[in-house]
């Protein structure tokens, strides 16, 4: 008998490995028009895509067709150098440089970015794009020697601190530039903001684990069919129980991997920020000065979403404006520090504060540059509304804690739904048309309670 199990223990680890060791380069194409490339595993009810030690989990209703599957970046390079048209533009070698650059492939970006120099000697957005790739070529080599100093390899990422310790227990790592010490959100934070922006509509959904006492009691108090409810998928649960369950039970459903608009920030915002504003000279090291982010390690997901708390709460007034601006605004976007500051001095509404000793450029001509048109489109796709976390975290180098207004205590089923569907965006006005400017005084921040998600759970058919 005990033979038998060491050999069932067995079988089941070689599985696992197996699945990680054969995890294949290849393409994911949403319904929803989005391509998605990188390391592919396949799991029976959804598909993981890995892209700079990043995994995005997408759902199978959510794919188009089927996963494509190439035998190395390489080859995949040269399949889209084959495509591109008989007279290539600088947009077209730019945008092959920008996945040669999410593919870690520095070098044949750099190549790219040279091909289209030589269309047009004087674009912005080439000279943009080849400082942040060489940036993030210098940040990996340092990662790695610093990691293994003399052998050239790497080792796994440090751990995380542990749930509920991240910044009130143990000794905190030491901040890089000679910042106050590093302090990150703990798994219990991340674990509260993927719950909040976790959107209905979500083409990439978490994967979610919902205790089978939650389960229980759920069901019993909202006297629900047990075998209808079991038929749903794990995150269509999750979702109705983080929609009609009371805190108790919100707080027990776990959600293990990033919704759609974290898994962009990871993926997109968070390198273009950090390459360009994060490094020694700026806001990550000695000049940080009241604004700070954390460069080192920034594929940890704590780091990750300490960096993304960071944006989200970031406020500042700047001279010949009234108010103060917000580093996130999800209803204005473009209006919003973060998009602002993109720009170049001469054609941003809101000038970057002078940079001592340095030219400020900004990471994107104008307002039709891709790097501009990330931050923006992926401010539009946050979860309407300013958020309520909840979360006590000191800003690095502010004596300000960012505590966020608590609302009164209220029924969970009273929470505010969310905008019906067909009800313009954030940012729109009817008819989809871009809203009135907000006033030159920026309105005080509002605080409102997490949105309870939307009745049909993600994911869903609407015949479940």
């Amino acid at each position: 008998m005990t033979r038998r199990l060491w050999w069932t223990a067995a079988a089941a680890c070689i599985c696992l490995s197996t699945s990680v060791l054969f995890a294949r380069q290849g393409v994911v194409k949403t319904r929803d028009g989005k391509t998605i490339e990188g390391d592919i595993e396949e799991r029976p009810d959804q598909v993981v895509v890995t892209i700079r030690g990043i995994k995005t989990a997408v759902n199978r209703d959510n794919i188009e067709g089927q996963v494509e599957y190439f035998d190395n970046v390489q080859a995949r390079y040269q399949d889209k150098v084959s495509k591109l048209p008989a007279k290539p533009t600088a947009e077209d070698h730019l945008a092959l440089a920008r996945w040669c650059f999410e593919t870690r492939q520095y070098d044949l970006a750099l190549q790219e970015i040279e091909k289209a120099r030589r269309i047009e000697p004087n674009s912005a957005d080439a000279a943009t794009l080849e400082q942040t790739v060489s940036a993030q070529r210098r940040l990996d080599k340092t990662r790695a020697a610093g990691n293994n100093p003399g052998t050239g390899a790497t080792t796994t990422t440090p751990p995380r601190p542990p749930a509920g310790g991240g910044n009130t227990g143990g000794a905190p790592a030491a901040a890089p530039g000679g910042q106050e010490k590093a302090t990150y959100l703990t798994a219990d934070d991340i674990n509260v903001i993927r719950q909040s922006e976790w959107r209905e509509n979500d083409t990439v959904v978490p994967r979610a684990v919902v205790p089978a006492k939650v389960r229980k009691d759920f069901l019993t108090a909202n006297a629900l069919d047990p075998a209808d409810f079991a038929s749903r998928t794990p995150p269509q649960q999750a979702f109705i129980v983080l929609r009609d369950g009371t805190p108790e039970m919100r707080k027990e459903v776990r959600l293990t991997t990033d919704p759609q608009s974290l898994a962009e920030f990871r993926r997109s915002v968070q390198p273009l920020v950090l390459n360009n504003c994060a490094t020694a000279g700026c806001h990550g090291g000695h000049s940080a000065g009241r604004f700070f982010l954390y460069a080192n390690n920034p594929e940890r997901e704590d780091v990750a979403y300490t960096n993304f708390y960071i944006l989200q709460h970031y406020r500042q007034s700047l001279p010949g404006h009234e108010g103060e601006y917000a580093m996130i605004d999800r209803t204005y976007p473009d209006r919003s520090l973060l998009a602002q500051f993109a720009l170049a001095p001469d054609a941003a509404e809101l000038k970057h504060p002078p940079v001592k000793g340095q030219t400020y450029r900004g990471v994107a001509a104008n307002k039709s540059a891709p790097g501009y048109k990330t931050i923006v489109g992926w401010m539009k796709d946050l979860q309407a509304g300013e958020p309520n976390y909840g979360i006590t975290y000191k800003l690095p180098t502010s004596s300000k804690t960012a505590t966020p207004v608590t609302p009164k205590p209220a029924d969970p089923k009273a929470a505010p739904a969310p905008p019906a569907k067909g009800a313009p965006a954030a940012g729109t006005g009817a008819g989809g048309t871009p809203a009135a400017a907000p006033p030159a005084k920026s309105p005080p921040a509002t605080v409102n309670p997490t949105p309870a998600p939307p009745k049909s759970g993600p994911g869903s058919t609407g015949n479940k």
